[in-house]
């Protein structure tokens, strides 16, 4: 068996035992050492771990080569202690023909309070009882075939410092007292060195960007790692690339609740790692993880205080009032974090309502004016006191009303035209005059009311009415392009009994109950009409529970409309099972959500909101409110 290592260099023992995450991050993680890779690159990143973990690996290393079968594998075991900080257990193997190594390791990391000098600063140390052995096919000089093996002891030590949120950069140092492995005479392992830095990227999103660059000096020998990592947060999966000066690697991870899964595979690149002039071929890495418990209730209590106060120092008011509210989760009723808290809170309400302010402003450039709205509506109730965001607010709503209106009087505008081709004048005269009410400047609306009006005035004289009934007649038509219809049918009534059998009089109450236009026993009608638009406005929001009431008040005006009918067919049934009641307590529940958000209460809201949905799942409000929440309260994440 050969041990291939890179020209000029001694391999650091068991150099290739490591986890899953960090091999296809490019092999060096000094400076995101979370969970077992604070164990292979940093210890000091066991400062950060707040919750059991244990994990178990298996890697095939260059599958096939010279005929020998090379594997690792890894156990670790991480466990917090509260203000102690962390420990970790592991023991690493690797396994060949020819050759065994073993690495027991202990280690331990804690964070240190910087006084807001920095984000956050851990330290960490290990301990690790080294060991290999020789299988000798062929004896060799002065060397006994009942002692091939080797043991010593190596220590380590790093350093981990975040000067600022979702930065942070790692030192670490393994085998600094260069232990003495060998079987004849002395064969030391060079001290290692790693240092690097990593940053993640829109950590509020639901796709978060992770970035790792490092170096690893040993024996004068200089190494270069970096790797990228894709977070889809809400589906738990981790998509990772990274290359080292001699391979590439790429992997994914999976998270499901406390259980967590990582891959992955590795390959030659740049031509480097070769057996006479052939690439090594791929090794493919496989680990599974679980997580489970934590620290007690009142040390939880002491590091959230800590990490509150230390957030208050450097102006991070949403963490600070975040951990406030976790520290009085794990004691209810103190007063120091309830006063934090409540000192901390306004201005994270400044803070967010400068950010919806400032989404409200792009949804504006974009003409979102309904978007636009909610978002000022969130700033002024966040920062009511802020004469900007009232100013914006006034403004844009008065934009959005302006959009509503325009839009309701196009849509009578051009049924009117509709009407209009198909000859049924006098609904084209309701639904101009209605766009005309609603636009009053519009010279289009006025110029197509004025004509349809003519058009059925005359239609109505050129029927043969006598000259006494043309006053009837154009006070009939005055009343209906004026959206006076009661009026206009009472006057037609008078008519009617005192000229009965006039055709005049007779055509405008055929064009009433049969209409030109209009399916006979499905006469038009101002509520059906009003009724028809309120559930076309309903179905364009997104609430067609609310559409059909409006379409099942408007069949029993009309119950043989088949225009109504056929809205109706159209509708989901399933969304149009949701009560009277329903819709109440989940408006209801919605307001109570709303207050918990506005108060910092994050948990309070999601709880509500998804409460409000199970009543009511077409609840627009709740279901918008509900992922903003979730976002916010997941990047609040320790």
């Amino acid at each position: 068996m050969v041990v291939l290592v890179p020209q000029g260099a001694r391999a650091q023992f068991l150099d290739f035992s490591q986890p899953a995450r960090a091999t296809a991050l490019g092999g060096n993680l000094v400076a995101l050492p979370e969970g077992p890779s604070a164990l292979t690159f940093n210890p000091a990143g066991l400062g950060l771990q707040d919750r059991f973990q244990a994990s178990a690996r298996y890697e095939s290393l260059f599958p096939g080569l010279e005929n020998d079968d090379i594997s690792t594998g890894n156990l670790s075991l991480l466990s917090p202690m509260s203000s102690l900080g962390a420990f970790g257990l592991s023991w690493d193997h690797l396994g060949a023909n020819q050759l065994e190594q073993d690495n027991i390791r202990l280690a331990w990391g804690k964070s240190i309070p910087t006084k807001g000098i920095f984000h956050s600063l851990e330290v960490g140390f290990s301990f690790s009882y080294l060991m290999q052995r020789y299988v000798l096919s062929v004896p060799l000089q002065n060397v006994s075939l009942t002692n091939v093996s080797a043991n010593s002891l190596a220590l380590g030590g790093g350093l981990l410092l975040s000067p600022f949120q979702d930065f942070t950069l790692g030192l670490a140092a393994d085998d600094i007292n260069s232990p003495n492995l060998g079987v004849v005479g002395t064969d030391r392992i060079p001290l290692l060195l790693r240092w690097g830095m990593a940053a993640k990227l829109f950590s509020h999103n639901p796709v978060q960007l992770t970035l790792t660059a490092a170096q690893s000096l040993s024996n004068s020998q200089l190494d270069n790692q970096g790797g990228m990592e894709l977070f889809f947060s809400d589906f738990g999966i981790r998509l990772r690339g990274g290359l080292d000066d001699y391979q590439g690697a790429v992997g994914f991870g999976y998270e499901w609740s406390d259980f967590l899964i990582d891959y992955a595979y590795t390959f030659s690149a740049f031509g480097n790692n070769q057996v006479a002039g052939v690439g090594l071929p791929g090794s493919n890495l496989l680990e599974l993880g679980l997580r489970w418990g934590g620290v007690t209730s009142e040390s939880e209590y002491d590091e959230y205080m800590r990490k509150a106060q230390t957030a208050e120092e450097t102006k991070s008011w949403g963490w600070a009032a975040w951990y406030y509210q976790e520290a009085l989760a794990a004691k209810p009723n103190d007063k120091a974090a309830a006063e934090g808290r409540a000192r901390n809170l306004p201005q994270y309400n400044s803070q967010r309502a400068a950010r919806f302010f400032k989404d409200g402003q792009l949804a504006e450039q974009k003409a979102s004016l309904e978007d636009a709205k909610f978002y000022y509506e969130m700033s002024v109730k966040l920062a009511p006191t802020q004469a900007d965001y009232a100013a914006a607010l006034t403004r844009v709503s008065a934009s959005a009303d302006l959009a509503a209106s325009q839009a309701k009087a196009e849509k009578y505008y051009q049924d009117g035209l509709a009407a209009e081709q198909k000859g049924a004048l006098f609904d084209a005269l309701y639904d101009l005059a209605m766009a005309a009410k609603a636009m009053p400047a519009n010279l289009d609306y006025a110029r197509a009311l004025v004509r349809v009006n003519d058009a059925f005035t005359a239609k109505a004289q050129n029927s043969g009415s006598e000259a006494k009934i043309d006053e009837i007649v154009r006070r009939v038509s005055d009343a209906v392009s004026r959206d006076k219809r009661q009026s206009a049918l009472k006057l037609l009534a008078e008519g009617l009994r005192k000229y009965p059998h006039q055709p005049a009089l007779e055509l405008i109450q055929r064009m009433l109950d049969s209409g030109e236009g209009v399916t006979p026993g499905s006469a038009p009608n101002q509520a059906v009409q009003i009724l028809e638009n309120e559930a076309d406005l309903y179905i364009a929001k997104g609430r067609p529970d609310m559409a059909k009431k409006s379409l099942e008040e408007a069949l029993k005006t009309q119950p043989k409309n088949a225009e109504v009918k056929k809205k109706l067919s159209q509708l989901d049934s399933p969304v149009q099972t949701v009560s009277p009641d329903k819709m109440k307590l989940a408006e209801e529940l919605y307001e109570k959500g709303l207050q918990c958000y506005l108060s910092g209460d994050l948990d309070g809201a999601v709880r509500n909101w998804e409460e409000a949905l199970k009543n009511d799942p077409n609840h627009t409000k709740a279901q918008n409110n509900l992922v903003r929440a979730k976002l916010e309260r997941e990047s609040k994440n320790p």
